[in-house]
């Protein structure tokens, strides 16, 4: 049976299983739809999951994972954005994900690159 296919019928502790083993790189990326698990996840394993593309830089559409983040998960890639440590990320494609303070960070950090110029 396709381990997709199981994800629904799954415990808590074995999908952890699953995204400690993708994150480990024991399971290969290519043969797991990333984003179709994450409905099935807890906030902390999507969580592991979104930082664990972000990091790896793993070629996948980081906007149909958000979705399925948490506030302290967006707060995380916030931090990573204003930090520069990720690219190609547009501002304007995730601030319908973004609360109030989430922008205003994001705001300030090109204000301050525009006045730089």
């Amino acid at each position: 049976m396709n381990i997709m296919r199981m994800l629904p019928f799954l415990d808590d502790e074995s999908k952890q299983e699953l995204v400690n083993s993708i994150i480990h790189h024991e399971i290969d990326v290519k043969g797991i739809n990333i984003i179709s698990i994450l409905p099935f996840l807890e906030d902390e394993e999507v969580e592991k999951l979104i930082l664990f593309v972000l990091d790896e830089k793993i070629p996948i559409n980081i906007m149909a994972m958000l979705p399925f983040a948490s506030d302290e998960t967006l707060d995380k890639l916030v931090e990573k954005i204003e930090l520069d440590e990720v690219e190609g990320i547009s501002i304007e494609a995730i601030a319908p994900f973004l609360d109030d303070d989430q922008i205003r960070i994001l705001f300030k950090r090109e204000f301050e690159k525009m006045k730089r110029k």
